[in-house]
């Protein structure tokens, strides 16, 4: 909430800023190129901030396609996104209070999705082992899909997220032991 407050206070003093280079220059009568690069400078920065406020590139095009997309919306408007990649990666993906991110290797076999090679971010928790995909059926009678994450065999559920998209059949059934690095 801070940083956000921050961000916002600087975007006004920039605003707040080209008007008085705007009057300025308009006081000067356009005489001055310096000013009128700063003003042209400010319409730019302020426009792209304002039509991109996440940014110009967007990182997530160069990474490989979306298998499984699955999250998780909790308390204080906290989510939780985990996306299975193409290439047997995964990120999962934490927004509450910070971003936090994990990223690492899974594996198949048969209805278990196994998560080796992780890396734990920023946060110093305990790694996810496998997940499960569940069918549920909802109050509309509805199936719907959930992932539940489980941290070892004996422990119950950690985290049991609702699945956005599963493309997980199209998987090749590839060797998976050079994925899994065994």
């Amino acid at each position: 909430m801070f940083v956000f407050l921050f961000l916002l206070f600087i975007y006004l003093l920039l605003g707040l800023t080209f008007l008085v280079q705007l009057f300025y220059l308009v006081k000067e009568k356009c005489t001055s190129k310096r000013r009128i690069f700063n003003v042209v400078l400010l319409i730019f920065v302020l426009t792209i901030t304002y039509l991109k406020p996440n940014g110009i590139i967007d990182f997530y095009k160069f990474e490989a396609k979306d298998m499984l997309v699955a999250q998780k919306e909790g308390v204080a408007n906290c989510k939780t996104t985990l996306r299975l990649k193409k290439d047997f990666t995964f990120k999962e993906r934490n927004v509450c209070f910070g971003v936090t991110e994990i990223d690492g290797q899974y594996y198949l076999r048969n209805d278990t999705i196994y998560f080796v090679k992780i890396n734990p971010g920023r946060k110093d928790r305990e790694n996810l082992k496998f997940a499960v995909i569940e069918p549920k059926i909802n109050s509309n009678s509805k199936t719907k899909l959930y992932l539940r994450i489980y941290k070892n065999l004996s422990e119950a559920s950690e985290i049991e997220l609702t699945i956005l998209k599963n493309e997980l059949y199209k998987l090749e059934n590839k060797n998976l032991n050079d994925v899994r690095g065994f």
